[in-house]
């Protein structure tokens, strides 16, 4: 019996189940953080963690039950077996690089060590948990924190028995890179670029040699993949674009699914940053100006509220609390200087957007099959909030602070950048795209390069360098009360154990203690010199020593480990413990 021609070649039906499997779970992935991220907001208002977890463990079934009976967004078209070989072994490579490649972050210090200590006590931390047991308010982050996605890590630690390092650094990291690769490969799609596959290599040239700059959106992506603001800007960015093409179509069951899954992802990406705050409500109003050039008002109205209510409403109940910090002016000319910072690659991001606005005035050029207008307005309205005068005014509005220039998000940019493979150019064929790809690595370092602060460590845990680990479990076998050490060793004890208190972590937090009577704050600053720094003098001894006294400090680690050092440490009742890289320690 001869097959009919006339049906699909298995291949081609195992590509397109594939693909819709994989789609459908990052649409359920999403809705269930954004579950968590409720849950979190309750445990921070007394629900216990165990109840909390529980309701979100049988929650998410539900959730693979109401995604199996129907699409939540529109249907993109199947792609072929090629580039679905292609999309998927992007996401299975970004997975292994995301786990051998080590590139620490002090922003750990307070990510991790939040995890950490929810691990250790069964419940999510309220006040400050960097150096007093909840003793004082909030010291570093505003309060209350919705951001969910290290109490999760912290969670399934409690839950699992396992290290809180094991769980954001190993299990998470592979699962998250993935599903950020996948969420930029369904964007493409979702978008019909004529190239989808090539517009992903691409895409991934962009951000595996984007180590060049701290705030690239290659160090934002699989270098740092465990930390919420990452996953944020690496896959919630992108899934919010493709939800945006839902809400554009004219099917009005579609959009109302497609807002629900807004209103849904906007939730989550609170859970994930406080940058949501104000990136999320950009992304909606990109995606209304689209809606409002068609003249349809109501529509264009909906969109931003159902994406605004759950990050407004969290930046109210910030902007009302006691424990909101204090932020610092930056006053940015534009946060592409941040974000991209290299000349070379801003002229490619500035292509890209010109060619979107291209293929919509000129059709014999759209790097899009359909849709090109709609997408070249939705990224002109979001452009300009990152140029002045809109991102002056945005900038005052959201404080003019340190995180100013996440405003840059609002803009799906390696997306955009891929669209480049597309362009319908005669005669060239492939050739642009390897242009842009060749000025891509010329200009760009490679996320794993040493001159990007990474190494190649399979399996590893994200620090600094591993002795960094060695000395850190030594200071918590000491089980000193108070420890004094560099900062970069705070972090790595924080993700160990939070029982141990320091006696600072990094400057600009440790500052922050100057409005509590009784945190000793110049005291702690002076100490902390010890440890970080070169830059002492021995008129401050008697001062330091009266410092390790009053706070109470019964270890030390330090990096400078040069005769001041001894001698505040030995004429303080203090002996040598450990030595250890450049670490050297001492005990009371």
């Amino acid at each position: 019996m001869s097959r009919d021609p006339a049906a699909p070649a298995p291949v081609v039906t195992v590509a397109a189940r594939m693909t819709r499997l994989l789609d459908a779970t990052l649409d359920v992935a999403v809705a269930s953080f954004a579950v968590w991220t409720v849950v979190h907001a309750l445990a921070l208002a007394g629900l216990p963690l165990g109840v909390g977890l529980g309701v979100w463990v049988a929650g998410t079934p539900v959730l693979v039950w109401w995604r199996s009976r129907g699409r939540w967004l529109a249907a993109t078209p199947d792609p072929a077996p090629g580039p679905a070989l292609v999309g998927l072994a992007a996401c299975v490579g970004a997975a292994v690089l995301s786990a051998v490649v080590v590139r620490a972050d002090l922003d750990d210090a307070f990510y991790m060590v939040r995890a950490t200590w929810t691990a250790d006590h069964g419940a999510v931390p309220t006040g400050d948990f960097l150096f007093t047991e909840g003793l004082w308010p909030a010291v570093y982050y505003p309060g209350p924190d919705f951001s969910s996605l290290d109490a999760l890590h912290g969670a399934l630690a409690w839950a699992s028995g396992a290290a809180a390092g094991s769980v954001a650094y190993r299990w998470f990291v592979p699962v998250a890179a993935f599903g950020a690769v996948w969420a930029l490969w369904r964007l493409l799609r979702t978008w019909q670029a004529r190239r989808p596959a090539a517009g992903l290599l691409l895409a991934g040239v962009m951000l595996l040699w984007g180590g060049y700059a701290h705030a690239s959106f290659g160090n934002m992506s699989v270098a740092r993949i465990w930390q919420g603001k990452v996953v944020f800007v690496a896959l919630l960015v992108p899934y919010l674009w493709t939800a945006l093409v839902s809400v554009w179509a004219p099917d009005r069951r579609q959009v109302r699914s497609a807002l629900v899954v807004v209103a849904v992802a906007s939730t989550a990406g609170v859970g994930l940053t406080q940058t949501a705050v104000f990136v999320v409500p950009l992304v909606a109003v990109a995606g209304a100006g689209v809606l409002l050039v068609r003249r349809e008002v109501v529509a264009a109205v909906v969109l931003v509220v159902a994406a605004s209510v759950v990050p407004v409403a969290s930046g109210l109940a910030v902007v009302f609390s006691a424990g909101e910090p204090g932020g610092f002016e930056r006053n940015l000319l534009t946060p592409w200087t941040v974000v991209v910072a290299n000349l070379a690659v801003g002229a490619v991001v500035v292509g890209a957007g010109l060619a979107v606005g291209a293929g919509a005035r000129w059709p014999a050029v759209a790097v899009l099959a359909r849709g090109q207008r709609a997408l070249a307005v939705a990224v002109l309205v979001a452009a300009v909030f990152t140029v002045p005068p809109l991102f002056t005014a945005v900038e005052k509005v959201i404080g003019g602070d340190s995180i100013s220039w996440r405003v840059a998000w609002v803009l799906p940019v390696p997306a955009l950048v891929g669209l480049l493979a597309s362009l319908p150019v005669p005669r060239l064929g492939w050739l642009p795209a390897f242009g842009v790809a060749v000025v891509l690595v010329v200009a760009g370092l490679p996320l794993w390069s040493p001159a990007n602060g990474a190494y190649i460590a399979p399996g590893a845990w994200k620090v600094r360098d591993p002795v960094d680990l060695e000395v850190a479990q030594w200071v918590v076998d000491q089980r000193p009360g108070t420890f004094l050490a560099a900062n970069y060793l705070v972090a790595t004890v924080g993700i160990l154990s939070s029982a141990p208190r320091p006696v600072a972590s990094r400057p600009e937090w440790t500052a922050q203690l100057g409005g509590l009577d009784d945190a000793r704050a110049d005291q702690r600053a002076l100490l902390q010199q010890f440890a970080d720094s070169p830059d002492r003098s021995a008129e401050v001894l008697d001062e330091a020593r009266a410092a390790l006294d009053d706070l109470d400090v019964t270890v030390a680690c330090v990096a400078w480990a040069d005769d001041l050092s001894r001698e505040l440490f030995e004429t303080s009742g203090f002996v040598p413990g450990l030595s250890a890289g450049p670490w050297t320690c001492w005990t009371r």
